[in-house]
Parts: structure tokens; C-alpha cells; sequence
């Protein structure tokens, strides 16, 4: 079945703006590579200490269409004249703010806006993974992702870890919302193939609890090809 999410070239995709230093692209890349598996577009800003006059017209014009603005709150970000820049810039134009606390607190005019504070792992560095989960969360409450953003998260997750935290999403979600008939259909279809959600022992319960709910409700078609993949 068709993804209803716009393609990647489509002016109606979804576009978010991490603001960050060029010292935390590494956090910034990992962001954007997990928002992007959800049919996200992610703008990262630069990776360079200095901006030449070029890249700022194209970061002021990634802004100006930008749905979402998420600056990663480090020290390095505070000692980064650019980034403020961005902030006033996505401030100025209305933009919804989700501030990352990485190593700080929102100050001055960030302050009024949603902040996330990270979890940490034993070693003490960013869960991104939850990260990016309490992100997601956020733009779905705020209406800004639909089931059809979470169905393509949980069916395009690369890791096992990843594959938990978006079927605990998209059960969330279901219990909450419910999916549509047409929507549970991607997502049973979608997930066939996808060995990482197959091998996860959560994200496959999860599944198979969904499929329950669902599956008087399918078309033959999708139940003969689900019979197929020996998932029924």
C-alpha cells in the first residue's frame, strides 16, 4: 500500500532545523538519522567554524520553511555566535521550539519555549535513542507527526534498540488514537521483511498484539501475504 507521507523532494515533507555547534554534529547527524528513518526531513546548519555569506542565505531560507526549530542547548552551542543567530531567526518567525538541554538550561528568550532534558547512559553520554523517542512524542502531541510518520519509524528501525522504542511509540499511540484499517495494513505489510523487528522480542510482541486487534478487519490480499511471510 502507498506511504501517504510526501516524498523526500516534496515541499509538504515534514522539515525540522537542529541548531548546533560544528563541535556537536556528531549528536546532530545521529538526530537526523533517526527523524529521517520517520519521513522526517532534518536540516543540520554547518559543520564549519566559520559560515561563509552563501551558507547563511541557505540557513535563513532552511529556517523560513522549517516547521520545527531544535537547538542542542551545550556549551559549545552558548559560545557559538552563529547559533544564537538561528535562534532569533527561527523566534522572529514564529517557528515551533523544542529546546535540547544537553549540558544547559534554555536562557532569555528560549526560556519560554518546551525543553527535553536527555537521558544519560552509564557511561554519561546522550541517549540519543530516547532522545529522539521523547522528540517524536512531543511533535505527536503537538499534532506535527501522524500515524503515518510513526508506522514508518517502527517499519524502517536499523537496530534492536531502535526497534523497542518505536513499537513502545506506536503502541502508545494505538491504545491511545487507534490506527485506521488502512494504516494497520502499511504497517503489517511494512514490517515483513524487516528482520531487526522479526529478531526484537518487544517490538514483534507488540506487533503480533496489534495484528490481533486488526486482522478480521483485513483484506484478503494482505492476510495471504502476511500467510506467506508466515507471520499468520
Amino acid at each position: 500500500m502507498t506511504d501517504k507521507i510526501p516524498d523526500i523532494n516534496s515541499p509538504d515533507r515534514l522539515r525540522v532545523f537542529v541548531s548546533n555547534s560544528y563541535l556537536d554534529r556528531s549528536m546532530a547527524m545521529k538526530i537526523r538519522n533517526r527523524l529521517g528513518e520517520y519521513g522526517i526531513n532534518v536540516y543540520i546548519a554547518h559543520n564549519e567554524r566559520d559560515v561563509s555569506p552563501i551558507l547563511v542565505e541557505k540557513i535563513l531560507e532552511n529556517i523560513s520553511t522549517t516547521t520545527v526549530f531544535i537547538p542542542l542547548l551545550t556549551r559549545n552551542f552558548f559560545s557559538s555566535e552563529w547559533t544564537m543567530q538561528e535562534c532569533g531567526a527561527a523566534v522572529a518567525l514564529a517557528k515551533l521550539i523544542v529546546s535540547v538541554s544537553v549540558e544547559a538550561e534554555p536562557v532569555g528568550y528560549l526560556g519560554k519555549f518546551t525543553s527535553i532534558k536527555p537521558l544519560r547512559d552509564p557511561d554519561g553520554s546522550i541517549n540519543t535513542e530516547s532522545l529522539c523517542n521523547e522528540l517524536l512524542k512531543f511533535l505527536y502531541t503537538k499534532g506535527i507527526i501522524t500515524n503515518d510518520h510513526v508506522i514508518k519509524g517502527f517499519t524502517n528501525a536499523m537496530t534492536f534498540t531502535e526497534a523497542n522504542y518505536a513499537a513502545e511509540f506506536l503502541k502508545e499511540v494505538d491504545e491511545t488514537d487507534s490506527i485506521s484499517i488502512e494504516e494497520a495494513t502499511r504497517l503489517f505489510t511494512g514490517s515483513m521483511d524487516n528482520l531487526i523487528l522479526k529478531g526484537s522480542f518487544k517490538a514483534s510482541k507488540i506487533l503480533t498484539e496489534i495484528l490481533e486487534k486488526y486482522k478480521e478487519s483485513l483484506s484478503r490480499e494482505t492476510i495471504e501475504q502476511l500467510s506467506q511471510k508466515k507471520i499468520l
